[in-house]
Parts: C-alpha cells; structure tokens; sequence
C-alpha cells in the first residue's frame, strides 16, 4: 500500500513514492520503482504543469503515447479528457495513466472531479482514498470557459 492505494500488479515496488515540482515533473524518480504496461515494457509518467495535463511515455522514448487533461478550480483538479494513441492501445496505459495521476494528486489535497468517463470508471471501479465527485455540468461548464 501507498499512501492508502492499492497498487495493481503493472507497477513494481521497490522503494517509497518520490514527488518533485516543476514544470515537467516525472512521477516516479526513484529508479527502484518500475512501472510496465501489460506487455511488460516500462513506462513514465509525467506531470506537464504548463500543459495542464499527465503524460506517459515509453521509458525508451520521449514521445507521449497518451495524456490526460485536467483544470484546476479552487481545490478542485478537473479531468476531463484522457487519451491514448490507438496504436498503443489494449495495452493498459489509460489506467496506469489515471491512477498515476490521482495518487499525484492526493498529497496536494485537492478534490479528483472525473468529468472523463474514464476516470470515474476508473475511481468507481479501483476506489480512491482522496477526495472524489463526478463532474456535474457546472465542472463541464467551467471546463469549456478555461479552453477558450
């Protein structure tokens, strides 16, 4: 168990959680800690704060394979899109993307809202220790306002 998840078996756990701030942070810095997709090949993923959004890539790569998009509105961290590349599909990263992301954000406090259907499919099925909502039409709302 870390910080209160239950940890699939896609990721390797050999050493403690380690988070660092900037503009591109990678979740996982503690080279002990290993994340794979279900083909067994490993896998980052990153916070992209400029972007708004988690990126995961192929620890062999740098080129982003699938992100998911979120806003922030007072204590709230929005998801609203997730995406994979449909060649890397089947492969398990919308969910190690997801659950890398809401653990990213259990220590900031902030309350995980899934206006992707994705990440409430991913919280209702999973569970989450953090603070959870589904998104309702004011989150959409406030969404499409922050794009513009």
């Amino acid at each position: 168990m870390v910080m209160g998840f239950f940890i699939p078996s896609t990721l390797r756990r050999a050493g403690k959680l380690f988070h660092t701030v900037g503009p591109i942070t990678s979740l996982k810095e503690d080279k002990n800690m290993t994340l794979v997709d279900k083909q067994d090949n490993e896998v980052r993923v990153s916070r992209n704060e400029a972007d708004s959004r988690y990126e995961i890539t192929y620890a062999d790569s740098d080129e982003v394979v699938g992100f998911a998009d979120y806003v922030i509105n007072d204590n709230d961290r929005i998801f609203y899109h997730t995406k994979v590349d449909e060649d890397y599909g089947g492969r398990g990263l919308a969910s190690i993307l997801i659950r890398e992301a809401i653990e990213d954000t259990f220590p900031t406090g902030q309350v995980v809202v899934g206006v992707c259907p994705f990440v409430s499919g991913y919280v209702e099925k999973n569970g989450y220790d953090g603070g959870y909502r589904a998104g309702t039409p004011e989150d959409e709302a406030f969404v499409k306002e922050m794009q513009r």
